[in-house]
């Protein structure tokens, strides 16, 4: 019984080694590779909507997400709003209703100081105000395409 312990005891150490070395893709890597996926499969109409949503809803300005600190940062709403801003970089027409100053809008998505808020102005106002216009209708569906992490659950 003893041997059969330490047998099975020295299989388990072994496979595990063996796992470490493996070049299977764990939850993050494959949710980082669908998150891409659903990028490159989305219309301009849709990431504005998300954008829009993502305005909305402040996942951004960036305010406290610090890569250093938050191992998960590259699959998180803000992150993942900043993707979806600079893939419809090229759609003026649409980064325009949400605000027409499309160098101030720049700023403002891309906004990451440390900790300090965008600062609370006519012009953050209205920005907010317009993106709420620009994702009215959005279903959960899409919420949770965008900004869940299906493949990181345990």
């Amino acid at each position: 019984m003893k041997t059969l312990l330490r047998i099975s005891f020295i299989a388990a150490i072994a496979l595990a080694i063996n796992g470490c070395g493996s070049n299977t893709p764990n939850g993050y890597e494959k949710e980082q590779a669908r998150f891409a996926k659903v990028l490159d499969e989305a219309s301009d109409e849709e990431l504005f909507m998300v954008l829009s949503y993502a305005i909305a809803h402040q996942y951004v300005p960036n305010r406290d997400i610090d890569p250093y600190f938050d191992i998960h940062v590259m699959v998180g709403c803000w992150k993942r709003s900043l993707m979806v801003y600079k893939k419809i970089l090229d759609r003026k027409d649409l980064l325009q209703q949400i605000y027409p100053d499309l160098d101030i809008l720049d700023e403002y998505v891309n906004w990451g100081r440390h900790g300090e808020p965008y600062p609370d102005t006519v012009v953050s106002k209205a920005i907010i105000e317009s993106a709420k216009k620009g994702c009215q209708g959005m279903d959960y569906k899409l919420v949770s395409k965008y900004f869940e992490t299906p493949l990181m659950r345990d």
